[in-house]
């Protein structure tokens, strides 16, 4: 496994934001960061800049991962930026199609292997399922364009940082 530990996060990034848009990001990353114990983010470093959100930012890693593999396991920085790109994402996805759970294998000769399928929303980036349901997708886009983090809860939170980190949202 590549480990890509970061020790020292930059001062701020790239892009500054009003006061209001980096309050809302910030309390994106408080929420999934303070978690209560739920969502896979663990935080290595952590800082919360109130009279500058902009300068907020956590480096986590995956707790879940962390349990199964030991502490050797990728960091990702979640800042305005990365923050802000999940939720471009999530307001990009587009309806896919995709295979239902494994893929059967027909015992019986000559039957065709069928493969059900469902429709999903996508990540126009990679083609992949997002992993987000319309009803939340729809939820954390209204909500983000009122710049209202008291209209999300810590999955819809966990959510945007799994999407932030992973490109879907992996256990939400």
């Amino acid at each position: 496994m590549t480990v890509s530990l970061l020790k020292k996060a930059p001062a701020a990034p790239a892009r500054r934001r009003s006061f209001e848009r980096a309050e809302f990001l910030s309390d994106l990353i408080v929420t999934a960061v303070e978690h209560m114990g739920t969502g896979f983010i663990g935080a290595d470093e952590y800082e919360i800049d109130d009279d500058d959100p902009n300068r907020s930012y956590a480096v986590v890693y995956d707790r879940y991962e962390m349990a199964e593999n030991g502490d050797d396991g990728q960091r990702w920085r979640l800042d305005m930026d990365t923050m802000s790109h999940a939720i471009g994402l999530i307001r990009s996805a587009r309806p896919g199609v995709f295979p239902v759970g494994r893929m059967r294998v027909s015992l019986v000769k000559g039957v065709p292997n069928t493969q059900p399928m469902e429709s999903a929303l996508a990540n126009v980036e990679t083609g992949e399922r997002l992993g987000l349901s319309e009803h939340n997708r729809r939820r954390i886009l209204a909500a983000s364009r009122e710049n209202d983090g008291g209209e999300l809860d810590v999955e819809d939170a966990l959510a945007i940082a799994e999407i932030a980190c992973f490109g879907y949202a992996v256990y939400t």
